[in-house]
């Protein structure tokens, strides 16, 4: 009766591994900005992309840090079997935080389908450090006219 019950164990357990074995691939997700920078001003024209060609994405964060302010601009839950998304980061900012001058820091977390990490999945952490800059340049004269 042991014997049984064991070799029902492990034929279940098997078959269980190998309809799931996809599903325990260990590459995390992908982030990409559409360009690089260290400052934003007054046109915020950064786009992010998160995808994951393995199990799809599960969720999207994107917070942006300034000074004593946290502000959460996206989170998201996405349905299963979703590859690749693009989010408008400039947009967002405008829609949901008041910038002030100074330093910054944008989060970007993405968790993806994978039952690694105790069916947790797979996790990418990108921080992007920059300044904000929505002052225009100031002209004054040095010195008076010459001739």
């Amino acid at each position: 009766m042991i014997k049984v019950f064991g070799v029902l164990l492990l034929a279940v357990i098997v078959t269980g591994a190998a309809l799931t074995y996809k599903r325990w691939e260990g590459q995390p997700p992908d982030v990409a900005f559409s360009r690089d920078f260290k400052a934003l001003g007054r046109t915020r024209d950064v786009a992010v992309t998160v995808q994951d060609s393995g199990t799809g994405l599960k969720q999207v964060t994107i917070r942006l840090k300034q000074k004593d302010q946290d502000v959460v601009l996206v989170d998201e839950l996405l349905e299963k079997g979703t590859p690749a998304k693009t989010y408008d980061v400039g947009k967002l900012i405008v829609e949901k935080h008041k910038p002030a001058d100074g330093p910054a820091a944008l989060n970007v977390s993405v968790v993806d389908h994978s039952l690694r990490s105790f069916l947790g999945g797979n996790r990418a952490d990108v921080t992007r450090e920059f300044t904000f800059d929505a002052r225009p340049p100031t002209v004054e004269v040095l010195e008076g006219q010459h001739y």
